[in-house]
């Protein structure tokens, strides 16, 4: 397991998709998904952000922003 950084690198923070992917997993679980249903996910997500990304280069509202520099 990565250590909590003090700072974004690079714009990411391994340890926070970590977590998050920790907590995807455990509600998976205890959601019952099939493996099918799971390996369905990635690509689901994978058209959600792209989806976000022509939003954004249309300037129309968003749920998810790129982060461009490093976060204090």
């Amino acid at each position: 397991m990565l250590e909590r950084p003090r700072r974004r690198v690079g714009g990411i923070d391994e340890f926070t998709i970590q977590r998050t992917a920790r907590q995807i997993l455990k509600e998976m679980q205890e959601c019952g998904w099939t493996q099918g249903e799971a390996e369905l996910l990635p690509k689901y997500l994978e058209s959600a952000i792209k989806q976000n990304s022509e939003r954004i280069r249309k300037l129309k509202p968003f749920a998810i922003c790129e982060i461009t520099e490093e976060s204090p």
